[in-house]
């Protein structure tokens, strides 16, 4: 097959396999070389990156399809029913997605089974993943449980992090927190980000595992990778000094970079900062500013600091109707405001 050797190399990157490492850069790299070759395989698994903004690349459907078009131009099918796993896989997702292809889970279920009967790295995770949100198939966590361990075995790491959180909830499996991070250790030490993030929660939360230091560490290694959750919890810590030295500096440009994926609490955490003054110039039309984005996101608190901001008129003009439109909605109806005319 053209193209198979950057295929392979980029599918290695992509999932940690025998490079150990995550590298999503390198894994589009080769998969663009391997595209260069006319591998059509290759188009789809750059598309699942792009569709997910992956890989330095920006978020986008319309981009993820064009290429999974190409890869149906490549003979993707052709080479998907004369028994190529790799086609098999890619196939399937095309199903799933409706790129290229009309979108059909049963037909999608049905190339992953294919796939994973070749012994293909992704047709044990993805099956698994079905069973697990019910997707073509009837849910079943207990099948979920056995195509995921059996991927993880693999060394797959979206496997090594799936099954570790169900042996943390218990799903399919008796509850085992242990095992259930030593499997998300495995996914993190090869950098998947949100093994990374959820190796953050564990040492940051869960009794017997809380040691702030550690939970740092985590966060910083999938903020590396762009992990959204990760800004915002790397600028509570700065914030407040936990498992770090404090430095405000530091929280906002993370509360600012978590702001972007619209999270509600690093936006209230920024516009509090300005209010307060604290470690920075109080600004309060700053302020404003974030605590509007959280409080449009129905976020009372915010709602509620804003109402109270124009209601004292300090640093900023009076204005009861602005102020008791804001605490309406704060105590009565969070829905009532719908833009930033307020």
């Amino acid at each position: 097959m053209k193209g198979k050797k950057d295929l392979e190399q980029g599918l290695y990157y992509r999932c940690g396999f025998h490079v150990q490492v995550i590298n999503l850069e390198n894994a589009a790299r080769h998969f663009n070389k391997a595209i260069e070759a006319g591998n059509p395989t290759a188009c789809v698994y750059l598309a699942s990156m792009i569709r997910d903004g992956l890989g330095g690349y920006v978020k986008s459907e319309t981009e993820a399809e064009k290429l999974c078009i190409k890869a149906r131009e490549l003979d993707i099918i052709k080479l998907a029913i004369n028994g190529d796993s790799f086609a098999q896989s890619g196939l399937a997702c095309m199903c799933f997605w409706g790129y290229g292809v009309p979108q059909d889970h049963v037909q999608g279920l049905d190339w992953y089974r294919k796939a994973h009967q070749q012994k293909h790295p992704f047709g044990g995770y993805s099956l698994g993943m079905m069973y697990y949100h019910g997707k073509g198939v009837e849910r079943d966590l207990k099948k979920a449980f056995i195509y995921l361990r059996e991927s993880a075995e693999t060394g797959l790491s979206q496997a090594e992090y799936a099954l570790g959180i169900m042996y943390l909830n218990g799903e399919g499996t008796e509850q085992d927190i242990a095992e259930g991070v030593n499997w998300i250790t495995k996914s993190a030490n090869q950098n998947d980000s949100d093994a990374c993030y959820e190796l953050g929660t564990i040492y940051r939360f869960r009794s017997g595992y809380t040691n702030s230091v550690v939970a740092f560490e985590w966060f910083m290694k999938a903020a590396k990778q762009n992990h959204p959750g990760a800004f915002c919890h790397l600028g509570l810590m700065y914030d407040e000094a936990i498992g770090t030295s404090r430095n405000i500096q530091k929280a906002i440009e993370y509360y600012k970079k978590a702001s972007e994926y619209n999270i509600v609490y690093a936006q209230s955490n920024l516009g509090n900062i300005y209010l307060s003054g604290d470690g920075v110039e109080k600004n309060v039309s700053e302020a404003i500013y974030w605590l509007k984005k959280a409080a449009l996101q129905n976020d009372i608190f915010s709602q509620y600091t804003i109402g109270e901001i124009y209601t004292l008129g300090e640093h900023t003009e009076k204005n009861s109707k602005v102020a008791l439109t804001w605490l309406f909605a704060c105590i009565v109806d969070p829905n009532i405001i719908q833009d930033e005319k307020y």
